[in-house]
């Protein structure tokens, strides 16, 4: 897989290149910059590593960004519409998917021709790919503050929070209050304090709970791919060992420790809870 040398440190890229594994199908390729996808989940159009949007307003920063750097080649990709692409990033948010609707997109919400040339070639240019590099950093470094503050401690946890910033764009704060209140009752339930995996899985439901109705499942099976180690997203299989992230202190690189009290997990299973 092609993954930048300026992502970071080791845990770093793993942790991006699972994510950007469960947004690109597994495919491990360089045409993961250029990646672009229509209007499948309402947000107009997808584009790039980690799929920024025109809905949530992810993208346009990354093509202006691009446009102000090398504005010559931005000229030349965008050819006779470079003007159009020009009024999407500069759009406000919530218009930007109607304009690229009735420009970008056919009829069945996917981007045509010659759109999708268009972007590939956006994708192959380095100046973009460092630009989507330098636009993944800030969320690396978020998981790391959000693993710390919710008291984890392994490398899987940075993973989950860092899917979760991509996937979701953050956790909610009904999800977090979920997430405490759920960590209470169970550590009443099973008289002991919850080991990182099943805190983990309680996050995980949470935050897939919170989903659009359509994205629960697709959500779940990512966050709980993650917490547990192994699963299988969109019909592929992950083992988070094998690629390098492991139930170990991301700070410490020692084990963490797991309750393994079977009898005790059968019934924080079958209580309320949502792990």
């Amino acid at each position: 897989m092609l993954v930048p040398r300026h992502v970071g440190d080791k845990l770093s890229i793993q942790v991006v290149s699972l994510t950007i594994a469960f947004e690109q199908g597994g495919v491990s390729s360089a045409d993961y910059f250029g990646t672009v996808s229509g209007d499948f989940d309402g947000q107009g159009l997808s584009f790039g590593i980690l799929q920024w949007n025109l809905g949530s307003c992810s993208l346009q920063p990354l093509l202006d960004a691009f446009r102000r750097k090398d504005n010559a080649r931005f000229q030349a990709i965008m050819e006779a519409d470079a003007d159009i692409m020009e009024q999407v990033i500069e759009a406000p948010c919530d218009e930007a998917p109607s304009l690229a609707r009735r420009v970008m997109l056919g009829a069945d919400g996917q981007v045509k021709e010659p759109w999708i040339t268009r972007f590939r070639a956006l994708g192959r240019e380095r100046v973009f790919q460092e630009i989507q590099v330098q636009y993944m950093l800030p969320q690396v470094q978020k998981a790391y503050s959000l693993a710390d503050e919710f008291g984890f401690h392994s490398e899987r946890a940075v993973a989950l929070f860092f899917d979760i910033l991509v996937q979701n764009g953050g956790i909610p704060p009904l999800v977090r209050t979920q997430y405490e209140q759920d960590i209470q009752e169970g550590e009443r339930a099973l008289g002991r304090a919850l080991d990182e995996v099943e805190r983990m899985r309680i996050l995980a439901n949470r935050q897939a709970e919170a989903a659009k109705p359509k994205w629960v499942d697709t959500v779940r099976a990512r966050k709980l791919t993650i917490a547990d180690g192994e699963g299988s997203v969109n019909g592929i299989s992950y083992n988070l060992d094998a690629l390098g992230i492991r139930l170990r202190d991301y700070k410490t690189g020692k084990a963490v420790s797991l309750n393994n009290d079977e009898d005790a997990l059968k019934r924080l299973e079958h209580s309320d809870l949502r792990g």
